[in-house]
């Protein structure tokens, strides 16, 4: 019996947390900031995307990123620092929408996102009551909505350090 188990755990060990690298400024492909957020959503854990030294510089979005469900569990980015990792939307594009039904977490850490638009949220939508959003050292500028500026948090916790907003605006007064 207690050999049977032992083989058994062995061979059902819980699954851990996978951490996938942005190699590229590129939009999409291999090695993107989409891409490796596609990979994070794809699995049932929490994640964490870093970014390699060769994806320093400006992301220009061509669409949004994709949406961030609970299906995927929590997500950490980490940026180089907000000087080297920005994400832009091009005054088109919202880059991150996170839909979360659970106690999902969503970590943003050392980069700027600049120039998102969207109706709500022009940097990041954030919608769930046991969900919560971390923001550190996360610069949002020239983000614009006609609803809530740079981000908007619908019925989510969230804790905000070390983070700059600037120029970010409402467009229905």
């Amino acid at each position: 019996g207690a050999w049977l188990c032992l083989l058994l755990s062995w061979f059902v060990s819980p699954a851990q947390a996978a951490t996938y690298t942005v190699t590229t400024t590129a939009d999409s492909g291999p090695g993107s900031l989409r891409w490796t957020m596609q990979l994070a959503i794809d699995t049932p854990n929490d994640d964490e995307i870093v970014f390699a030294p060769s994806a320093n510089g400006v992301i220009l979005l061509q669409s949004p990123l994709p949406t961030l469900t609970t299906s995927g569990g929590g997500l950490t980015i980490t940026g180089n620092g907000a000087d080297l990792t920005i994400i832009d939307g091009d005054d088109q594009y919202r880059p991150f929408t996170v839909n979360a039904t659970s106690s999902t977490q969503f970590v943003l850490r050392h980069l700027t996102i600049q120039r998102g638009s969207a109706a709500s949220g022009g940097a990041l939508q954030f919608s769930n009551h046991n969900a919560h959003l971390h923001l550190d050292s996360v610069q949002f500028i020239d983000n614009t909505a006609t609803d809530s500026g740079a981000i908007n948090l619908n019925a989510a916790q969230a804790t905000i350090e070390n983070s700059l907003f600037s120029r970010n605006g409402v467009t229905n007064g």
